[in-house]
């Protein structure tokens, strides 16, 4: 008896692609390209793509499913600019086959930053639950931070959450001063509150 094995190969895709924020409005998009194959870059807001098949799609395009063309050619990045403060955008890269025909694509995602604060003082209650454009890092565990009754708490189980901020201009600020009134402190059973900031969008 014989054994036949049948080997589809793998079509040629793009990879390493990514989305880099730089600011409120710029998402910076890289990939390495499969050979000497072109590319073609879609976005959407929906996360629904078209099928490809035409032989001459061309930035600015908006195709049947209402992703937008926004770029073709051999290079291996774009600067994605003009865009919303605060939100969502999905990106799929191809690799154009023959004129008609493409690879399967990969589908990313971007995110805007939001627009910075620079009317001050800025004075957070918590009236309305949890800012809009404050997001959480875990760091160890699972451990989340909610808005309840107009106090932010933490239910830590020893874990510990990153709460990220809105980022503030200071740009016309000679220092800076932060106050945080901080409830239901046990000095028998003490947390870690650090502060940490950065200066750019790195």
């Amino acid at each position: 008896n014989k054994i036949y094995f049948k080997i589809n190969d793998a079509l040629p895709e793009p990879f390493s692609f990514t989305a880099e924020t730089k600011s409120e409005t710029n998402i910076e998009l890289n990939w390495e390209k499969y050979g000497n194959y072109k590319v073609i870059v879609r976005c959407s807001k929906t996360n629904d793509f078209t099928s490809l098949s035409d032989s001459n799609y061309r930035s600015g395009d908006i195709l049947a499913n209402g992703d937008t063309v926004i770029y073709t050619g051999s290079a291996s990045s774009f600067s994605h600019i003009n865009l919303f403060s605060n939100e969502t955008y999905y990106y799929n890269i191809c690799s154009k086959l023959t004129d008609t025909t493409y690879s399967n694509g990969i589908t990313i995602i971007g995110h805007t930053y939001c627009n910075s604060i620079n009317n001050f003082p800025y004075v957070e209650e918590f009236y309305d639950g949890m800012p809009e454009c404050w997001w959480q890092e875990p760091i160890i565990g699972n451990s989340t931070w909610t808005a309840e009754d107009s106090v932010l708490v933490v239910n830590n189980n020893n874990n510990s959450t990153r709460l990220v901020l809105t980022p503030f201009s200071l740009s016309d600020s000679v220092y800076a001063t932060i106050k945080i009134t901080l409830n239901n402190y046990s000095p028998t059973q003490p947390d870690a509150l650090s502060i940490w900031y950065k200066t750019d969008n790195a």
